[in-house]
């Protein structure tokens, strides 16, 4: 195992590489907002306005463009994944 230093210096050098990304979320957090995005964006969420949302990950993941594919093949929705990063979920 790692000592307390170890430990801290893996943390902010983890916390450096996504700073450097300009991502506002880190590939999981993006991961597990595609599903309520692409939700929203459907109408599935009830009385809410169907709504287009639109974020930047850290990086691209296979999970991530996985996710969207099987999202638009059961939901009406548009799901635009840039290699740079860039993620848009809207009503189709």
């Amino acid at each position: 195992g790692l000592d307390a230093e170890g430990v801290g210096r893996e943390a902010a050098e983890a916390l450096t590489r996504f700073m450097e990304t300009g991502g506002a979320l880190d590939e999981h957090l993006a991961e597990q907002l595609l599903l309520p995005a692409a939700l929203l964006a459907s109408g599935r969420l009830g009385p809410v306005t169907p709504g287009t949302t639109r974020f930047t990950a850290a990086r691209i993941t296979g999970e991530l463009t996985v996710q969207a594919e099987v999202l638009r093949r059961f939901l009406p929705v548009h799901i635009q994944v840039e290699p740079g990063g860039s993620v848009e979920v809207r009503p189709a």
